[in-house]
C-alpha cells in the first residue's frame, strides 16, 4: 500500500500481511520506494519475481530462478 501527500507526492508505504499467520503490518516506511519499485529500477525491463525471506532480505529472480538483485544482507542459513 503506497501513501501519498495531499499534493500527490510519495509519502512511504506499508506491507500488509495476506494471511493471519504473520503480523498484520509486515513493514512500514514513511519515506522511500517499495522493494518492488527498487527492483524495477535495478532490473530495468527484465521480468522478475520478488522473494521475501523476511524483513531483512528480499531478492528478485528471473524466470529461470537466477538472482537478479537483492536488498539486505543474505542470511548465513536460508
Amino acid at each position: 500500500m503506497k501513501f501519498k501527500t495531499s499534493a500527490g507526492a510519495d509519502n512511504g508505504y506499508a506491507i500488509i500481511s495476506a494471511t493471519e499467520d504473520d503480523m498484520p503490518v509486515v513493514e512500514f516506511s514513511e519515506t522511500g520506494k517499495t522493494h518492488h519499485e527498487q527492483f524495477k529500477l535495478i532490473c530495468k525491463d527484465k521480468p522478475f519475481r520478488m522473494i521475501r525471506f523476511g524483513v531483512s532480505y528480499i531478492t528478485a529472480e528471473d524466470t529461470q530462478e537466477k538472482l537478479l538483485a537483492e536488498i539486505g544482507q543474505r542470511p548465513s542459513v536460508l
